[in-house]
C-alpha cells in the first residue's frame, strides 16, 4: 500500500495553465473533436463526463453555462479543471506526492488509468505529455529563477524525457 499521501486541495495557476497548453496549445477556439465515440470540447479538451464530475455547474456564476458553454469558456472551463482534479486528486505514479504531473496524467488518462504503469509509458509518447512537460519545465525554469519553488513543483518529480528532447520534437508539431 502506497504511504500517506499530501493531498493538495487543487492545482495551482501554473499547473493548470500547462494543463490548457498541453490539450489545445490553449486554443480558446478550439472545436469539439469526436474521439472513440466521445466529445472532447474547448481548450482542456473536456468531456461531458468530466463537466459533470466536476460539479461546476453548481457554482453560481457558471450555473446558466451548458456543457459545451462550458467547455467554450476558458473560465468555466478552467475551474471545472480545478474542481474535477481537486474532488479526482489521486498519485498517479505511486511516489507518495500528488504534483502537477499527476494531475496531467489524470487530465490525460483519468483517475483510475494513470495508476497503470503501462498507460503511463504509453502516455509519454502522447502530443499531450510533451506539450505538458515542456510547459512544466519551462515554468519551472521560470519560477525557480531565485526563488525557492514549492516542493509539489520540483522538477525531481518531473520523469519525463529532458528538456533538449522535447526541443526537438516541439518542431514536428509546429
Amino acid at each position: 500500500m502506497s504511504p500517506a499521501v499530501e493531498r493538495p486541495v487543487m492545482p495551482d495557476r501554473y499547473c493548470l495553465s500547462c494543463l490548457c497548453v498541453a490539450s489545445s496549445d490553449c486554443d480558446l477556439n478550439t472545436p469539439c473533436r469526436e474521439v472513440g465515440g466521445r466529445s472532447f470540447c474547448g481548450p482542456f479538451y473536456m468531456t461531458e463526463h468530466f463537466w459533470r464530475a466536476s460539479n461546476v455547474s453548481t457554482e453560481q456564476r457558471f450555473s446558466q453555462l451548458d456543457y459545451l458553454g462550458c467547455a467554450q469558456d476558458v473560465d468555466c472551463a478552467g475551474q471545472a479543471v480545478t474542481l474535477y482534479m481537486a474532488s479526482h486528486a489521486t498519485d498517479c505514479d505511486d511516489d507518495g506526492h500528488i504534483t502537477c504531473k499527476d494531475f496531467g496524467l489524470t487530465h490525460l488518462l483519468g483517475p483510475r488509468r494513470c495508476h497503470d504503469p503501462a498507460q503511463r509509458r504509453a502516455a509519454e509518447e502522447t502530443v499531450f505529455v510533451r506539450r505538458f512537460a515542456r510547459c512544466l519545465l519551462d515554468t519551472l525554469g521560470l519560477l525557480g529563477a531565485g526563488r525557492r519553488v514549492r516542493p509539489h513543483c520540483q522538477p525531481r518529480l518531473l520523469t519525463w524525457r529532458a528538456a533538449a528532447d522535447f526541443d526537438s520534437e516541439q518542431q514536428q508539431l509546429l
